[in-house]
């Protein structure tokens, strides 16, 4: 904590210039009539545990309910001295060495939101105290905890491979620092970051931008409001991964400009991680590559985190070996074979006559290799209900037969072929999307409304009265299909309904007949049961005709109403938001 004894030596330290690698010396610049609070001298925030970086987090949250927890330090050389204004000539270093301990534990919630809490302490101090004329700058020396972070995130998209995903984060810093120890400035901080990034099978990356805001604790604005930036790229090497990160912040008020020497901090680091099981262990260290506010001469960084990894179950030919006591219980004169020794009727059955020592010999044994019991069709294998080649134990769906999938879930479970959301075993047409029926031969067969790539396809056109938007009742059954389909298929989110017409009479009549009728379509098909957020109304007249116009039979075409599959997501009813119906 600085200790300002008069104006005159404050007066003097005023014209003292600071190596920008200065974060609390800027306390030196009080205001004239009050003491300076102190400022928190470590600016490192370290990624949730489970995160594949060190400064720069994930997007992806891969769980739910599932708890992680870590123990991070810092360690920064030279994080505080101060210069001669103008020139190289070292005042002193006041803090030469400080290491920080950041105890973080968080939860993963519905693969969507990551909260975390973070407890840093600074373990270690040391330095030089400086005398500057009458004014004196005491170097921190004792242990202090540092302001306590509260953070979130929610995942917004998912990344696809090489396909990024995106979040938004927020943190929240509470006034628990000791401002004497430098180790927090006595006001609430608070900020939010956009975050983009992928995960691929050989390389993970990630950058993020975030603002943070808070009260001005230094010159000028200069431990004020600020803008941050994170950005890294590993590649992955089996267990292991290595590679460089970006970080660092701006100012961001009226006071000074940002991007200058002045306002800016960078650093950069080469980082490694190791995974074992939930559990990973990381080592990370760089130089501070400008001279700005907070940044040390080096840093490094060290992480024991345990995060368990989602892991997709692994599809093999053959089961895998499970190894067991290959001693059995003797009755009677034993199981088959020779029975030797044993107290108790305790025997061991030969080496190679029981192989996976599950009480059935290798001659009777079906599965030979793998422990199961001595009962059913295949003696000594695992059970499988079904009969699909997956067993029971790994079976999501133990009692249909199925196929292995990527997805945990649906591990052992029938697929559905062509995707109208009827599995292949119940659909009656399995290569053909078609609607829910209750004959089971029809159940999932096309009928006169039918999705066909991105288009809604109806067998028969919609018919209105001559020159008018009401529909006749002979449509109203191929309008009820439509209505069925959209409501087994809750995974189309947004369906545009276009009116056509002819190009009898005035384009601009026309223009508000087809607009009207398809208003109409879409009146109907709420009123039986399909969510207006799913629909929107859309007017072309005869702008786009798919028949030649001067013949009756090509007019007829033309008079038509389309449905147009704008888009369609796995979330189904979840994505499903309002938007306007009439276009």
């Amino acid at each position: 904590m600085i200790k300002i004894l008069h104006r005159r030596g404050r007066a003097r330290l005023q014209r003292v210039g600071l190596n920008l690698t200065t974060f609390a010396a800027l306390t030196f610049f009080a205001n004239a009539a009050t003491a300076q609070n102190g400022v928190p001298l470590d600016r490192y925030e370290p990624t949730a545990p489970g995160d594949h970086l060190f400064a720069s987090p994930d997007t992806a949250i891969d769980g739910d309910m599932v708890p992680t927890a870590a123990l991070t330090f810092s360690y920064a050389k030279n994080p505080l001295v101060l210069v001669q204004q103008g020139s190289t000539e070292q005042l002193g270093r006041v803090v030469t060495d400080q290491l920080t301990l950041h105890g973080q534990f968080g939860i993963q919630l519905k693969r969507r939101l990551f909260v975390d809490l973070n407890l840093p302490l600074t373990a270690l101090q040391d330095g030089e105290d400086l005398t500057r004329g009458n004014a004196i700058f005491s170097a921190p020396q004792d242990a202090a905890i540092n302001d306590v972070r509260v953070g979130a995130r929610l995942a917004l998209l998912e990344s696809d491979g090489a396909i990024p995903g995106a979040s938004v984060g927020f943190r929240l810093w509470l006034p628990t620092g000791d401002p004497d120890q430098l180790t927090g400035g006595d006001v609430v901080r608070y900020g939010a970051s956009v975050i983009v990034g992928a995960d691929t099978p050989s390389y993970v990356w990630s950058a993020s931008v975030g603002r943070r805001r808070q009260q001005n604790i230094g010159l000028d604005g200069l431990l004020g409001s600020d803008v941050s930036f994170t950005a890294g790229i590993a590649a992955k090497l089996g267990m292991f991964q290595i590679g460089p990160e970006l970080f660092g912040s701006t100012v961001a008020n009226s006071k000074i400009e940002a991007f200058t020497r002045r306002g800016s901090r960078a650093e950069v680091l080469l980082g490694g991680k190791y995974r074992f099981g939930p559990f990973t262990a990381g080592l990370a260290a760089g130089p501070g590559l400008t001279r700005g506010v907070g940044t040390p001469a080096f840093r490094v960084i060290g992480q024991f985190a345990y995060a368990p990894e989602r892991k997709k179950p692994e599809v093999s030919a053959e089961p895998q070996v499970v190894k067991r006591d290959r001693t059995v219980t003797q009755l009677g004169g034993g199981i088959g074979g020779e029975a030797v020794g044993g107290a108790g009727g305790a025997v061991a059955l030969a080496a190679d006559g029981d192989e996976d020592g599950d009480g059935v010999l290798n001659s009777a044994d079906a599965c030979p290799r793998v422990v199961g019991p001595n009962s059913g069709a295949k003696p000594g294998c695992p059970p499988d209900q079904d009969g699909d080649g997956i067993v029971d134990s790994d079976d999501k769906c133990p009692n249909e037969p199925g196929v292995p999938s990527d997805d945990p879930a649906e591990y052992g479970c029938a697929v559905d072929t062509d995707g109208d959301g009827i599995k292949d075993p119940a659909d009656a047409c399995p290569r053909a999307q078609g609607p829910k029926a209750k004959d089971p031969k029809k159940h999932g067969c096309p009928t006169s409304v039918t999705v066909t790539g991105k288009q809604i396809v109806i067998a028969q056109n919609i018919k209105f009265a001559t020159a008018k938007d009401t529909i006749q009742p002979e449509s109203f059954p191929i309008l009820q299909q439509v209505a069925t389909l959209m409501n087994d298929r809750p995974e189309i989110t947004r369906v545009a309904v276009d009116g056509h017409t002819d190009n009898v009479g005035r384009e601009k009549n026309n223009l508000s007949l087809s607009q009207r009728r398809a208003v109409a379509v879409i009146r109907w098909l709420i009123a039986h049961g399909v969510d207006e957020r799913r629909l929107e109304a859309r007017g072309y007249g005869p702008r786009r005709p798919i028949a030649d116009n001067k013949t009756a039979e090509g007019r007829a075409k033309n008079r038509r109403v389309e449905f147009q599959i704008l888009k369609q997501s796995p979330k189904g009813k979840a994505a499903w938001k309002d938007g306007p119906v009439v276009q």
